[in-house]
């Protein structure tokens, strides 16, 4: 059976894969090296016995490296092929859902950028009339609804 190997960084053209449960054995990081060498796409290994850590410099899809991998012993990557979410990709979907949800409860009328921009400019005009002129500055507020507004205004209909 395969020791277990966790993707620790993905990325186009470059993979790191860490088998733990193998750290200090030079032996086989050494045979990983020779084995993973004859994959087709992939440029360069190094490997780490240290850390137990397999860098691949790559123009492979990571589902081929993980199951020569596997056949061969040196590791099992039990989510191979899948790909993680990204942070912005991520961050932009929430983005859209809330939009969409803005937009179906008010029938169409406001849209997320919208509805910040009228939440800034009530927080600037909660703030005026309350005496604040500082932390966060009225004017800070209508400045980021004004730049809110205008990048909604800027982006194509339907979008």
């Amino acid at each position: 059976m395969a020791p277990k190997g966790d993707c620790v960084h993905v990325s186009p053209g470059r993979l790191r894969i860490r088998v733990s449960e193998r750290r200090g054995d030079a032996a086989f990081f050494s045979r990983a090296r020779e084995i993973l060498a004859v994959c087709p796409g992939v440029e360069q290994i190094t490997v780490n016995a240290a850390t137990g850590s397999i860098l691949l410099r790559h123009c492979a899809d990571l589902p081929d490296i993980a199951a020569l991998a596997a056949e061969h012993g040196i590791f099992s990557l039990a989510e191979a092929g899948r790909k993680k979410r990204r942070f912005y990709p991520a961050v932009v979907g929430a983005y859209r859902t809330a939009d969409e949800r803005i937009s179906r409860l008010s029938g169409g009328e406001i849209d997320l950028p919208g509805a910040a921009t009228l939440t800034l400019a009530a927080a600037g005009i909660y703030q005026i009339s309350k005496g604040r002129f500082g932390a966060p500055a009225w004017y800070t507020a209508f400045w980021y609804a004004l730049n809110i507004f205008l990048k909604a205004k800027a982006r194509p209909e339907g979008k």
